[in-house]
C-alpha cells in the first residue's frame, strides 16, 4: 500500500479528495456530530420555539394568543396583560411548586383571568394537579385556551 503526499491528493479531483478526507479522517462522524448540534431541539411535545415582538413562546399556538391579546389590549378591551404570572403552590407555610399561567389579563368586567395554552398532550398529570390546586388555593378559575 503506498502513501499519497499532500500534492498528490491535491491533483485530484473534488470527489476523490472528500472520499479520501472521509477515510482518514473519519470526517462522516464529525460532521454527523456537526449536524445534530446544529439541528434544534425538538419539544417533548412537537411544539416549536416561536419568537414574536423578540420574547420567545414555547409554542407557535402561545405566540399566536399573545397577538390576540395584545390586539384586545390596545382595543382597550382588556386590561394588565402579563405573561407568565407566577402562583406559588404553598402548603402550611411551605413552598411546594409553583404554577405558572401563560398570561393574566383583566377583562371588560374587570375580573381577572388566568389562561394556558394547551393541547391534548400537554394536559399532563402534573399539570392537572397543579392547575387544581392553584385554582382551590387562589379561588380562580384558569381558562385552558386550545391549542
Amino acid at each position: 500500500m503506498s502513501r499519497y503526499s499532500r500534492d498528490d491528493i491535491a491533483r485530484l479531483g473534488p470527489d476523490a479528495q472528500q472520499q479520501i478526507a472521509h477515510v482518514r479522517f473519519g470526517i462522516d462522524e464529525q460532521q454527523r456530530q456537526r449536524d445534530l448540534l446544529d439541528q434544534p431541539e425538538r419539544s417533548k411535545y412537537g411544539s416549536r420555539k416561536t419568537e414574536v415582538d423578540g420574547i420567545v413562546f414555547d409554542s407557535k399556538a402561545e405566540a399566536d394568543r399573545w397577538l390576540e391579546l395584545k390586539l384586545l389590549h390596545r382595543a382597550g378591551q382588556i386590561s394588565c396583560l402579563i405573561r407568565q404570572p407566577e402562583l406559588p403552590i404553598c402548603i402550611n407555610g411551605h413552598k411546594i411548586a409553583s404554577y405558572f399561567a401563560d398570561f393574566t389579563y383583566r377583562d371588560a368586567d374587570d375580573n381577572v383571568v388566568y389562561e394556558d395554552v394547551k393541547s391534548k398532550p400537554t394536559r399532563t398529570p402534573v399539570y392537572r394537579l397543579k392547575k387544581k390546586l392553584v385554582e382551590c388555593l387562589y379561588s380562580i378559575k384558569i381558562v385552558e385556551v386550545e391549542s
